[in-house]
This record gives structure tokens, C-alpha cells and sequence, in this order.
């Protein structure tokens, strides 16, 4: 059995501390404030002054692309691990779409070693589902079994949030006026 390399993206709310202490590898979702790109991995900022920007400045999204996929989820096929991606959930973003294409891709050539994790959440709630897959890898799971057995615990789990006003959704572009 191969070693698995467990990766999330930024939107976890993960800070690269709580990532490194967890073994898990964090990759950027990166975002455009004010028309350059940032890196939300190391963007120069706290997430308190990140969240303080968003009511004062134009912010906005993309997801991450297959050929990004490609290349992660590649370098660490070829060093003998299998993958485990965990992504932002498929009804927020197409970063989800974009996974599943590069596993189906990458799973063509190395055989069923890449998995992708639909928790239909965002943020810390992510968490819960990296804690149980890392159970099940130290029980000795394939990603395939782990992604199985997860994914039935995603349609299960509420997840919370609030916003102060929805203006920065607005200038963002997920919001349009009339919404």
C-alpha cells in the first residue's frame, strides 16, 4: 500500500501552520484583490485584515484549474504516493469539476490512486473529514475506500456561517443588484 499525501485547498480556512502540524499539503485558491493576483497561502496579510478587506475593497474568486491538478497531483504519483484531494464543495465552485477531471485523467495512467473529496462544505468544516480519512489511512483504506466512506458523511453535515452584509458579495461578483 502506498503512502497517501492528503491536500486541501485554501479555502479551508487552514492556516499553513495547522496544515503542516496536520501532514496535510494546502494548495492556493488563489484570488484578485483590485486587480492583482494574491496568494492566500502566504499573502503578506492575516485573515483578520484579509476579512477587513473584503467590506473596503473589490475581491474576487477563481477556481483552480484541471492543469493545476494535473501538476500537483502528479508530483506526488510519481514519488509513489497515492492522493486525496479535499475541495471546496462541488455547489460552491467548479474547482470540484476541474479535480475529478485531472484524477479521471491522472487515474488512467497510474491506475485508481487519486481520490477527490466532495464534503458539500467550506471552511473549518473541512476539518472533520481530513481527521476521519487519516483515521481510516492509519486502519490501512486505499484513497478509493477512504473517498467512499467519506463521501457518505458529506450530505450528513450543516455547516453555519454569517456575513455582515452582502456588499462584498456584490463586488465580488457573486451577487448581482436584484439579488
Amino acid at each position: 500500500m502506498n503512502k497517501i499525501r492528503f491536500l486541501v485547498d485554501s479555502t479551508s480556512s487552514l492556516t499553513k501552520e495547522k496544515a503542516d502540524e496536520l501532514g496535510v499539503t494546502l494548495l492556493p485558491t488563489m484570488f484578485v484583490l483590485e486587480g492583482e493576483e494574491k496568494n492566500p497561502i502566504d499573502p503578506g496579510f492575516t485573515l483578520d485584515e484579509f476579512y477587513a478587506m473584503l467590506y473596503e475593497k473589490k475581491v474576487g474568486t477563481a477556481c483552480i484549474n484541471q492543469y493545476t491538478f494535473e501538476n500537483a497531483f502528479r508530483s506526488y504519483l510519481e514519488q509513489g504516493e497515492d492522493v486525496l484531494f479535499f475541495c471546496l464543495s462541488s455547489g460552491l465552485s467548479a474547482s470540484y469539476t476541474n479535480a475529478v477531471n485531472a484524477a479521471n485523467a491522472l487515474n488512467e495512467e497510474f491506475g485508481e490512486r487519486v481520490a477527490i473529496i466532495d464534503p458539500l462544505t467550506a471552511g473549518l468544516g473541512m476539518q472533520f473529514f481530513i481527521d476521519e480519512a487519516m483515521l481510516l489511512a492509519k486502519e490501512g483504506k486505499s484513497v478509493k475506500e477512504i473517498q467512499s466512506k467519506i463521501d457518505k458523511n458529506g450530505i450528513n453535515t450543516s455547516t453555519y456561517f454569517t456575513i455582515g452584509n452582502l456588499e462584498h458579495l456584490y463586488r465580488g461578483g457573486r451577487l448581482n443588484k436584484a439579488e
